[in-house]
């Protein structure tokens, strides 16, 4: 009984939400892949390329999204959950394709960068960016995989791309 009216007390939350601001749940569920929370300057990059900037705040409010002690800005699991289960159903005004397109553009541009063997410093601070997000990627990519409508040119340019960073997060990258 517990759990169903979580359930609904999250339902009633996302359709006030969705109310002062559509593009707080597709934030909502941006931020829901980054375990542990998405920090300032990923999070201030994901709102510049998806004009989500205004979100933000209606999550804050709304005590769905905090700034935690490492200053990464985070959920509690279940919220988490609800929100990739949500948009993955495309319930509760949830949307996983509109969500997908920033993200999808934000990590593109990293794999584009590291598929090359060589080494400079753009590179190499792309990769080091790569592995810090690798677990959202991965969630990315595997909620991609279970998407009604599949991009699957992404997700095979992605794979592709990270065929040398695969070993480099091995228990993460084995789903993939």
């Amino acid at each position: 009984p517990r759990l169903g009216s979580l359930d609904a007390s999250l339902t009633l939350t996302a359709q006030a939400l969705h109310q002062h601001n559509p593009h707080t749940l597709l934030l909502w569920t941006a931020c829901a892949l980054f375990h542990g929370g998405v920090p300032q300057d990923t999070l201030a990059e994901l709102e510049s390329l998806s004009g989500w900037a205004e979100a933000r705040c209606w999550l804050v409010r709304h005590h769905v999204l905090t700034r935690n002690a490492e200053g990464r800005w985070a959920m509690l699991p279940p919220l988490a959950r609800y929100a990739l289960d949500a948009a993955q159903a495309g319930r509760a005004g949830f949307d996983w394709v509109a969500m997908r397109q920033p993200l999808q553009a934000m990590f593109a541009v990293r794999v584009e960068q590291v598929e090359d063997f060589y080494s400079n410093d753009q590179k190499l601070t792309a990769r080091r960016w790569l592995q810090q997000h690798f677990a959202a990627l991965a969630g990315l990519m595997q909620g991609e995989m279970q998407a009604a409508q599949t991009d699957e040119t992404w997700l095979q340019t992605m794979a592709q791309g990270l065929i040398n960073e695969y070993v480099f997060n091995t228990i993460v990258a084995m789903p993939l």
